[in-house]
This record gives structure tokens, sequence and C-alpha cells, in this order.
């Protein structure tokens, strides 16, 4: 299988959280989902980069401390 075709197959394929999926808040759902909006123009980070993902309510000051003690 060539590239072109596995980004084609990647593309179309439904984001979905299984059973295992209740241990994700709903805020980390919502990122995950806007980061891969498959409308470029659409997506989080398209208009302001890494300062409009930095600004999505999953990257608390908490979250943030939690990340950098482990």
């Amino acid at each position: 299988m060539n590239t072109e075709k596995k980004v084609i197959n990647v593309s179309a394929l439904e984001v979905k959280f299984g059973s295992d999926g209740d241990e994700f808040s709903d805020e980390l759902r919502d990122l995950v989902l806007k980061l891969l909006d498959r409308n470029q123009t659409t997506r989080l980070g398209a208009k302001d980069d890494a300062q409009e993902i930095l600004a999505h309510p999953v990257f608390t000051k908490e979250f943030i401390g939690e990340v950098n003690t482990k």
C-alpha cells in the first residue's frame, strides 16, 4: 500500500473512545477531537498555532503542574 492511500484511509476513520474512554475527561476528549478535525481551517491550532492549543481548558495550571512533576 502506498503512502497516499494510507493517508486517505486514516483521514476517513471516525474517532471513537472505547469503553476504556471513560477515564478521559470531557475536556481531554474535546481537545483530541479538535486536534483531529479533518478541516484544516477549523482544526485547533489552525489560527494561532500553539497559543490556541495551549488556551484550551484542558491546559490548566494544575495539569501543567502534574506534567512537570512526572
